[in-house]
């Protein structure tokens, strides 16, 4: 698969020199448990090598490993975690997204418009279940610093580098991902944290994920 990326926006428009003092926090790699790597993943991988040639701000590579709505599990961390090193685009942390619950919890707490709060609130009440755009939003303000990271954000390594906050994020999806990253955006905009809707930036590659959750 070959793309022709334009260039990455990074938002808000600084100029270079603050630029270039903010760390940015790349996402590329998004896969549930019962997976194995397809052309979704690899996409990822190469659009990532691609468009980061032309990137001249310091960054970090995370994924997230979905073993929240998986009911069975095909692929382990360290055979996710070696294809990506043999493939020279080994992440500096990874993180589950059942993880992600306890955050989610905290942040319902602050979200500041009362029909969109009882909105998450009625669908986790009725199914039991935490909604995709949720956890995305969740999983954002975390690696942003606004929630709790320890013993969420692993070390890929397996070092003692320990992770810290972004001021930026990027992140890589399949173009079938926008509607769900669309409610994200807007939940965190109508949250105690909304100008971190401004410090997120999803790049959309074409390629279809077979396995986006129809949830809110």
């Amino acid at each position: 698969m070959n793309y022709k990326p334009t260039s990455v926006r990074v938002l808000p428009k600084e100029n270079k020199s603050i630029k270039n003092s903010l760390k940015y926090n790349v996402e590329f790699f998004h896969i549930y448990t019962d997976q194995k790597i397809s052309p979704e993943h690899i996409a990822g991988i190469e659009y990532l090598k691609t468009i980061s040639k032309d990137w001249d701000f310091e960054y970090e590579l995370i994924i997230l490993i979905d073993d929240y709505n998986p009911l069975k599990k095909i692929i382990s961390t360290d055979e996710i975690i070696n294809y990506l090193d043999i493939n020279k685009v080994m992440p500096d942390y990874y993180a589950f997204e059942k993880d992600m619950v306890n955050n989610a919890n905290e942040l319902i707490k602050h979200i500041d418009n009362k029909h969109l709060k009882r909105s998450y609130e009625k669908y986790i009440s009725k199914s039991s279940k935490y909604p995709c755009s949720l956890l995305t939003a969740t999983w954002y303000l975390t690696r942003l610093g606004r929630f709790e990271a320890q013993h969420i954000i692993h070390n890929a390594a397996g070092d003692n580098k320990v992770f810290c906050p972004a001021d930026r994020l990027v992140n890589i999806l399949p173009e079938n991902y926008k509607a769900i990253e669309e409610r994200a955006s807007n939940l965190i905009a109508h949250s105690a944290f909304t100008t971190d809707s401004l410090k997120i930036e999803n790049i959309y590659i074409p390629i279809n994920s077979n396995r986006i959750q129809k949830l809110m």
